[in-house]
């Protein structure tokens, strides 16, 4: 296992999705550790608030990207203002659902979502992890979601997306272990965080905190295992996943989905 520091990852970490949930607690973990950051979000605001806290508490660097993934040459932005910079971190926490059915959205909306939590998270990757490779070190974050377990009506397009960032994660992870770079999905269930607003849910009963999640993500992290779930009911969940019937797997995500959403519909 290694510990998150400067030696063992180097001196930057870039982190999506960094003024709120699970970003904005990777980008406070990763600064206690003497690790300047690149906060990235769509909300300026916040992340300028983010970005000041760390910055008097943990006496680091940090640089701030407010942009929205779903627009055109973001991540070329994002990669030529990290020029020159050695980061070591890689953090793809910016992520959102659509809720309702996938017939009653436009293409725009589909695309856009396809392009935030799809072709962000893997463009980045791929520039990144060949940085990392080089050096024989790094570290790569995948903020997933344990609905990548299965497909969900009301969800059916977030899931597939989930579930792209799930295999990316494992596949490349193992492809990168020989070279010192380590790769992890996160597959948490629900948080408590700005998702629900965005997504028009609720919280499940049991959600974990972003703090909770994020610590886990990066203790994780140097470890030998390509995808992690934390809690208890969130780890049963995902085995009962692998002993049941794909479509039955189906039918339950699906009612869960409902649960969260019926009350915001209404």
């Amino acid at each position: 296992m290694k510990k998150i520091n400067v030696e063992n990852y180097g001196p930057w970490a870039l982190i999506t999705g960094a003024s709120s949930g699970v970003g904005r607690e990777m980008a406070r973990e990763v600064a206690s550790k003497g690790i300047h950051t690149i906060l990235v979000a769509r909300e300026k605001t916040s992340l300028e608030t983010v970005a000041q806290e760390i910055n008097e508490k943990y006496q680091v660097e940090t640089r701030v990207i407010t942009l929205d993934f779903a627009q055109p040459d973001a991540v070329k932005t994002v990669i030529d203002t990290c020029d020159g910079l050695e980061v070591g971190l890689l953090a793809n926490c910016a992520g959102y659902a659509l809720s309702g059915e996938f017939t009653e959205h436009s293409m725009e909306e589909e695309i856009a979502l396809l392009e935030v939590n799809v072709k962000a998270p893997m463009q980045l990757a791929l520039h990144f992890s060949k940085e990392m490779k080089a050096r024989k070190k790094g570290g790569i974050i995948f903020v997933s979601s344990i609905m990548a377990l299965g497909g969900a009506a009301g969800w059916a397009h977030y899931n597939a997306t989930k579930a792209h960032n799930l295999v990316l994660a494992e596949g490349l992870g193992e492809e990168l272990r020989a070279h010192g770079v380590h790769v992890i999905a996160l597959t948490p269930g629900s948080i408590k965080s700005g998702f629900q607003s965005r997504s028009r849910t609720k919280s499940m009963f049991g959600a974990l905190s972003p703090k909770r999640v994020a610590k886990c993500g990066l203790w994780m992290l140097g470890t030998y295992k390509r995808t992690h779930t934390a809690g208890l009911m969130n780890k049963i969940i995902a085995l009962s996943t692998r002993l049941t019937p794909r479509w039955i797997n189906t039918k339950i995500f699906s009612l869960v989905v409902k649960s969260l959403t019926q009350k915001q519909h209404t």
